[in-house]
């Protein structure tokens, strides 16, 4: 159960979640199972889930990179990737409380 700890991004249900507690669950006379807390990655929901030694885990293909924040108009909040200067968008719904924490 490699595959289910703290940082790992997951696919459940084609939904992608991050493990952000992972505790082991050893069973008598039986395999172990990973007791977890997964964050949803595009609503920000957490869910429990026990993963067992047979269930099958399929790995997000999630990339990250650096971005400046740029500005917020009424309803989105505007970015720069500073790798390649591209520009993008996200809603208010999307920042949530990290709103507090962009500075222009």
């Amino acid at each position: 159960m490699d595959d289910v700890k703290i940082g790992k991004k997951l696919l459940i249900d084609g939904i992608p979640y991050e493990v952000i507690k992972s505790e082991h669950l050893k069973v008598a006379m039986g395999k172990g199972m990973e007791k977890t807390s997964l964050k949803n990655l595009l609503t920000g929901n957490v869910m429990q889930k026990t993963f067992r030694e047979v269930d099958k885990i399929e790995m997000a293909d999630i990339s990250s990179s650096s971005a400046e924040f740029l500005y917020s108009d009424d309803s989105d909040y505007h970015f720069m990737n500073t790798e390649t200067y591209d520009q993008f968008s996200l809603n208010n719904e999307a920042i949530g409380d990290n709103k507090f924490y962009l500075c222009e």
